[in-house]
């Protein structure tokens, strides 16, 4: 007879014991069920090893977790790229004003201006456009309209 394990009881009962990293590899091996804890435990392994291409890999992967809850742990990693995931998690949950803020904090114009454009929001493309005016900032402005643009030339 086989025995089927509560995947959520065993990430609750590791948990408790601060002992998840001893369980990685079954997390990865469970993971495709797509489960929130299972999810959420290993984007934590991933944030607590600094392994943003893996943890990267799993939100695009798998997406049943707390997206906010996640992004706002990380909005102030000390590393970039994990804040540039935090930026990517607010794009995600539609949050663009904050997705916006993010990067221009960390002078990620394109992915700013990605967000702009996905968000549909002229008012947030115009915010940008102010932005880059205001700041004296029209070579960079140029340069990524320019890629943006180059495609219809």
């Amino acid at each position: 007879a086989s025995v089927k394990l509560d995947h959520k009881r065993v990430v609750s009962m590791v948990r408790q014991r601060n002992q998840l990293p001893l369980i990685q590899r079954y997390l990865k091996h469970v993971q495709n069920n797509d489960i929130a804890m299972i999810n959420e435990a290993l984007n934590e392994l991933y944030v607590e090893e600094e392994d943003y291409t893996s943890l990267r890999d799993s939100i695009d992967t798998y997406g049943t977790f707390d997206q906010i809850s996640l992004a706002t742990k990380m909005q102030t990693h000390e590393l970039l790229e994990f804040r540039r995931i935090s930026a990517y998690l607010y794009k995600m949950s539609k949050r663009w004003k904050r997705s916006i803020e993010l990067s221009k904090k960390d002078s990620l114009w394109q992915d700013a201006m990605e967000t702009a454009a996905e968000s549909g929001d002229s008012d947030l493309a115009e915010e940008i456009v102010r932005f880059f005016e205001i700041t004296k900032k029209h070579h960079i402005l140029f340069c990524c309209l320019l890629i943006h643009l180059l495609p219809f030339f």
